[in-house]
């Protein structure tokens, strides 16, 4: 595939040494001569120094017929800008990474679809919410969000001394945005759950809801 970075900083130089190990076609874009330098030296990947906020500049560098391109700066707003312009060139998708929250709120505008980012990542948000699942349930083995995280599917392993060990689903007392939507009890029984499951020691369930119910 063919990739476009914009920002050869610590998250864009390791994007890119993986991507080309891969076999990917990955072309760098930075402004500082010595990152240039660095990086040409360093990776097997095509390196074009100057502003990746510049049409001119994303054209000489393919965004336009780019699989990917990756926007990786420091800077919020060069981020934004860089990505806009290479969607509207022709960049089939676009990942932006941003610091700020201000562009996660979608309150007043979607700043995402405004711009025609396909993906926005907060690294720092990111980094912060797998921080307080594991907190806050330390014992699951998996966690997904789904709807902007208002709803929360946690795997977990039924313990040897817990409460909930035969007793079938409809006794126990769950708040009624919580369900049990699957259980896997050894490697060869698996099953959507009734009413009438009964949950046994070692069982691993998975179970939907609200993350402040779960």
């Amino acid at each position: 595939m063919k990739i476009v970075i914009v920002g050869a900083g610590e998250v864009g130089s390791y994007l890119s040494a993986i991507l080309s190990e891969q076999g990917h076609d990955v072309t760098m874009i930075e402004q500082d001569a010595d990152a240039c330098r660095r990086l040409d030296e360093a990776h097997n990947v095509r390196v074009v120094s100057g502003n990746g906020s510049s049409a001119a500049l994303l054209k000489q560098a393919d965004a336009d017929i780019a699989d990917y391109f990756l926007a990786m700066t420091s800077d919020d707003k060069t981020n934004l800008i860089a990505s806009s312009i290479a969607k509207a060139l022709g960049a089939q998708t676009v990942i932006t990474r941003i610091h700020d929250s201000t562009f996660a709120d979608a309150t007043h505008l979607n700043y995402q679809v405004h711009f025609g980012i396909d993906f926005m990542l907060n690294p720092e948000m990111l980094s912060a919410v797998q921080l307080a699942k594991s907190i806050r349930n330390p014992a699951r083995v998996a966690v997904e969000n789904f709807a902007r995280g208002q709803i929360e599917a946690q795997r977990f392993r039924v313990d040897d001394k817990a409460k909930i060990i035969g007793k079938p689903l409809k006794e126990l007392k769950l708040n009624p945005q919580v369900r049990f939507g699957f259980l896997s009890r050894g490697p060869d029984h698996q099953e959507v759950p009734t009413a009438n499951t009964v949950i046994e020691a070692g069982d691993y369930v998975t179970i939907f809801g609200p993350p402040q119910e779960l």
